[in-house]
């Protein structure tokens, strides 16, 4: 029993500093120049779009686009 509560104490201890991410980021990387940059665009631009119908938020927790 003392064991399983000291097990207890540990494991509490080592979550206690885990929390949940305030915002995700999130790097688009794809070409914007050269001869693919028509295919790079299109990804860009349909990147954002999927994000302006999920508001945003991925998981409910708001999301910033680099690319």
């Amino acid at each position: 029993m003392r064991h399983l509560a000291l097990a207890a104490a540990a494991l509490l201890a080592l979550t206690a500093g885990a929390r949940a991410a305030d915002q995700i980021k999130i790097g688009l990387v794809n070409p914007l120049s050269g001869p693919v940059s028509p295919a790079g665009q299109e990804l860009k631009r349909g990147f954002d779009l999927a994000m302006d119908e999920l508001g945003n938020k991925l998981g409910g927790v708001p999301a910033k686009v680099f690319s």
